[in-house]
């Protein structure tokens, strides 16, 4: 089934996860079943250009009209992935110009429901 079908048919927010891979040349943006994350339903490729907030804004609003219980973020890096960091969900010191002290989680996540767990970390 599709994830439009499984839309139709069923109560399916906690049916889903949601996975983001960003990349140096694009960011990959997926839904897969909770539970067996090999099953991938639906899938986005964005090309990473270098304005962050012009990439990161297509693969937001991706997120926004998607429903799902959780969502995971890999990212070039460097990164910081420390929860309790200030700077946890930034690409830091990255050598891709233009995407230095980008704040990945906090842009991505700002449209979402804050009771949906987010994890970081590398790509």
């Amino acid at each position: 089934q599709t994830y439009k079908e499984y839309k139709i048919k069923k109560s399916w927010t906690m049916e889903f996860i949601a996975g983001v891979e960003g990349g140096g040349s694009s960011w990959v943006c997926a839904l897969a079943k909770n539970g067996d994350p090999s099953k991938i339903v639906e899938r986005e490729v964005y090309e990473t250009s270098g304005n962050p907030e012009e990439t990161l804004s297509k693969v937001a609003e991706w997120l926004r009209t998607r429903s799902f219980c959780s969502l995971g973020i890999a990212s070039f890096g460097p990164i910081d992935p420390a929860i309790d960091s200030k700077t946890y969900g930034y690409i830091t010191s990255t050598p891709k110009p233009g995407w230095q002290d980008t704040d990945v989680v906090g842009r991505l996540t700002r449209d979402l429901p804050k009771n949906i767990p987010v994890r970081f970390d590398t790509d």
